[in-house]
């Protein structure tokens, strides 16, 4: 006997076959949707990595800005704690004639000079000082005051044998012919004469400080 397909089986095909198109369709509203899932998940990740270099910057420049005031406070505390040595304690090779006089001297015995005794520096340089003023022009010193300046030239000057020269006379006053200021000068035995300095034999003989010096 031949199969003869009534009409229920015939209309199971038919059912499935009316569905297809929603079916296909279907298909491809999934296949949208998945493709715009994976683009948003592609930028969603895209700025991770920039993010992260952000993140990781940022806490660069803050672990720097904690640093730099940990250095800044060691710096000052070794400035602070820095000795400051005189001078005159690391230059050993500074020279006595940059001291003052009265800082390189403690005491001084007195000077005598002739007849005449000199306590201090100030008293030796004012009594030579006041011969220089007061003398008459060309007159020659007493003997006590001849005395006192023969010592001075003798144990003050740097060089007393060329003032001295052929011998000693005697002593006056007078206008140096250049400066035309009062001078002291030596009177020698030949007839010549020389100047001198009183000052610079007072000082070889007693320093004095700028001060003590301008007292006078």
């Amino acid at each position: 006997l031949a199969y003869t397909p009534g009409p229920q089986r015939n209309s199971c095909p038919n059912l499935l076959y009316s569905y297809l198109p929603f079916l296909s369709c279907t298909t491809d509203i999934i296949s949208i949707v998945m493709s715009v899932e994976s683009e948003a998940v592609k930028l969603e990740d895209a700025p991770s990595q920039p993010q992260a270099e952000t993140d990781v910057a940022a806490e660069q420049v803050e672990q720097v800005s904690k640093v730099e005031p940990q250095v800044e406070i060691a710096a000052q505390a070794d400035a602070q704690a820095e000795v400051v040595v005189p001078e005159e304690a690391t230059d050993p090779e500074k020279n006595d004639e940059d001291v003052e006089p009265s800082a390189k001297r403690v005491k001084l015995d007195p000077v005598q000079l002739g007849p005449k005794i000199f306590k201090d520096g100030q008293s030796l340089m004012l009594y030579h000082a006041n011969l220089l003023r007061k003398m008459t022009l060309n007159q020659n010193f007493n003997e006590y005051e001849s005395m006192v300046i023969k010592d001075l030239v003798m144990k003050g000057h740097q060089d007393p044998p060329s003032k001295i020269g052929s011998g000693i006379k005697g002593f006056q006053v007078r206008l140096h012919p250049e400066f035309q200021s009062r001078c002291l000068y030596i009177l020698r035995t030949d007839g010549t004469m020389a100047d001198f300095s009183y000052r610079k034999c007072c000082e070889k003989l007693w320093p004095l400080t700028t001060d003590e010096l301008e007292a006078i």
